[in-house]
């Protein structure tokens, strides 16, 4: 029998790998002979390999789980052992040949969920998920040596599927070759050797506060371990279908977390996440009939002025969205202007601003950011040069955030990975468009960044741009972004616009009346000052940044914003930055 395990790994921990399972066959002479591993997918299920279920003509008939050292007593807190009630093997599996190489055991009843003892999520998509992938096991830890009692770990990457193809010719268990539902994975110190056909290949994912696994493959075949070889695993994403017909329930990825997220070890992500002392400018753009239509969000640029993308702007039917909201606020949209030279499919030019009927009301916790108008701005806000983008939340005010890896560059390559930004991208990205990559993996449909959202400073300070293709927050695949500096003065014009007049009843407030550089004004915290540009305030801009104060912005100048500068700051020199 052909099995694997971990050769150059380290010992995981108790909650590590709380899916982990070890399969057993019960030895009247010898207790247990464990031989094999496997991996929980639901309360009652475990999924492992299919030639695992024939030794020496013999099924299993034990499964442990909740234990990394199988010598040991002292880490059985978590440990729960269960009999074999029925073994399944893949329709198409045949103990010949090294295909459809998938099993499914029933235990004898449910698991107890704990931190310990939890299922793991399935991978649904055919592309590997990231660059790399971890195994786990308790098999031979090198070449013709014994196997470990420990629970081991080793990280390995994908190998390509052509180099991985010619390193297993066809043969008589192999007639087709490498075919495409199997995975080739290699590491440089590390590999799956003989003791633990049946375990994970996976990669560990995100929520907001956990720490998730995804089994992207099971352990299947290889050659000598640690010389360097492919091991080749079997991928679990064709044979979902067939999987949920067998555990009868749902492998959705998002119920899987449902389901199980609080089981998890809870991991503190401190402020990544959390965007703490900011203010709320992204707001939700809503339609007349809300079923079907776009999901898209927007961000305040001024208090009654909103940009968003311009594939937000009309349905399938050409309607347009009727309000906005934020924070409990709602508003009428008056007036929508859509870039000039905007084409309908097309991400460039994708940008649109909305004017809204009435000024929001005053809110000690919602004030627009400021755009990007100099490098100078740039780099106070953002010294580190990292963004974030917004999240919406099921039954949250939108006040989480992802941040963002510094500009990638995501060119032709990149890009064609994915049909739907290849058909929407014909040319390399430019000089107005940007790609970001995550920090961090999240879990597909977890960390949706809606359309027309906003691409800020890391501390929500500076609106850099906005969302016009956001998969899934730009975790797994890239988020392009549309950048707001080249469309300046054209959100400028539609500010400062004052053809249009408010509704009766509905007075402007004075704080949002346009003020030329120079003129007297009031702060939002009732302070006496004058006009001035920003650059020349920036003590008013750190009491932004702090979250003591919004900035009341006067006018816009020569592409820069003119805020009200309090007296006592008038007559202070900009402070230099170190460094």
């Amino acid at each position: 029998m052909y099995q694997k395990a971990v050769f150059g790994g380290t010992k995981a921990n108790e909650t590590e790998f709380p899916h982990m399972a070890v399969v057993g066959w019960t030895n009247a002479d010898k207790g247990i002979d464990w031989g094999c591993g496997g991996s929980l997918i639901t309360k009652r299920f475990v999924l492992t390999a299919a030639h695992c279920m024939q030794k020496n003509e013999q099924t299993p008939t034990v499964v442990r789980l909740g234990d990394v050292d199988l010598a040991s007593s002292d880490d059985d807190r978590y440990s729960q052992q269960f009999n074999v009630k029925d073994t399944i093997r893949h329709p198409q599996h045949s103990f010949k040949q090294k295909y459809f190489d998938l099993a499914l055991i029933e235990l004898d009843r449910d698991v107890i969920l704990t931190p310990g003892v939890c299922p793991a999520c399935l991978w649904h998509e055919e592309t590997f998920p990231y660059a790399y992938l971890d195994v786990a096991g308790y098999g031979a830890t090198g070449f013709a040596e014994d196997t470990s009692p420990n629970l081991l770990k080793a990280t390995l990457s994908p190998a390509d599927h052509e180099m991985c193809v010619k390193s297993y010719p066809s043969d008589r268990r192999l007639p087709q070759g490498i075919t495409g539902d199997q995975l080739c994975a290699v590491g440089a110190h590390s590999d799956t050797c003989p003791g633990d056909s049946g375990g994970p290949l996976q990669t560990t994912l995100r929520t907001y506060h956990r720490k998730v696994a995804f089994l992207v493959g099971v352990t299947s075949f290889g050659s000598a371990c640690g010389l360097g070889i492919y091991g080749v695993y079997q991928k679990v994403a064709p044979h979902i279908k067939w999987i949920e017909s067998v555990v009868k329930e749902s492998l959705d990825p998002l119920t899987c977390v449902k389901n199980y997220e609080n089981y998890l070890v809870q991991e503190q992500l401190g402020q990544e996440y959390e965007a703490v002392g900011s203010y709320f400018s992204r707001v939700y753009l809503h339609w007349k009939n809300p079923s079907g239509e776009p999901k898209c969000g927007g961000t305040l640029i001024d208090y009654n002025t909103v940009v968003t993308s311009a594939h937000c702007t009309h349905n399938s039917r050409g309607e347009h969205p009727i309000a906005i909201s934020i924070l409990g606020q709602r508003n009428r949209i008056i007036d929508i202007q859509v870039h000039r030279k905007f084409e309908q499919g097309r991400f460039y030019n994708d940008i649109a601003l909305l004017r809204l009927k009435k000024y929001l009301r005053d809110s000690d916790i919602i004030a627009p950011p400021c755009l990007p108008y100099t490098s100078a701005i740039d780099a106070f806000v953002a010294p580190n040069n990292s963004v974030s983008i917004r999240l919406p939340k099921e039954g949250l005010e939108p006040k989480l955030q992802i941040f963002l890896a510094a500009k990638a560059i995501c060119g032709n390559d990149e890009i064609i990975k994915w049909p739907e930004y290849a058909e929407k991208l014909p040319k390399f990205l430019g000089k107005s468009l940007s790609c970001y990559k995550a920090d961090y993996n999240m879990v597909p449909g977890l960390a949706e960044a809606d359309i027309g959202g906003p691409l800020l400073s890391a501390d929500e300070s500076v609106l850099y741009g906005i969302n016009v293709l956001a998969r899934d927050g730009g975790s797994f695949s890239p988020l392009i972004t549309l950048d707001l500096d080249r469309n300046i003065r054209w959100i400028e014009e539609f500010v400062l616009d004052r053809s249009w007049a408010p509704n009766q009843g509905e007075p402007e407030s004075a704080e949002h009346l346009v003020r030329e550089e120079g003129s007297a004004c009031v702060t939002f915290d009732n302070k006496r000052g004058h006009c001035r540009a920003a650059l020349q305030c920036r003590e008013e801009l750190e009491r932004y940044q702090q979250g003591w104060v919004k900035p009341t912005i006067c006018s816009y100048h020569r592409r820069k914003m003119v805020i009200c500068c309090p007296r006592r700051f008038e007559n202070t020199s900009p402070r230099r930055r170190n460094g």
